[in-house]
């Protein structure tokens, strides 16, 4: 799936999500391609505040080669951890698991 911001129009696969990653650097997207490894069907949306761009590849690259979803230039304003939920500005997203990569 081709990166969005919340700027693009944006269709996204219906939730819950199995991971939301918050964080595109090495860090975010290492975790994303271990997830994967492990659990082939898992939908994963990794959400990133800039571009997403790591020096080797794009966002969009990226979000192609590990077959998931990525919301560029997007911010969580709000995490409901109990409920298994985040909002943002593109709206509520629903998750099974949520991991914090944003890197140091």
């Amino acid at each position: 799936m081709a990166p969005v911001s919340p700027s693009s129009p944006v269709t996204l696969p219906e939730a819950p999500w199995s991971l939301i990653i918050l964080g595109a650097g090495m860090a975010g997207y290492r975790l994303a391609r271990e997830y994967r490894q492990r659990n082939a069907d898992a939908t994963v949306l990794l959400i990133c505040p800039d571009g997403g761009q790591l020096l080797q590849a794009s966002a969009a690259e990226m979000a192609d080669t590990l077959g998931i979803a990525v919301l560029n230039n997007t911010h969580v304003t709000e995490i409901d951890r109990l409920n298994g939920n985040l909002e943002t500005p593109l709206g509520r997203f629903v998750f099974e698991r949520l991991m914090l990569a944003t890197d140091a």
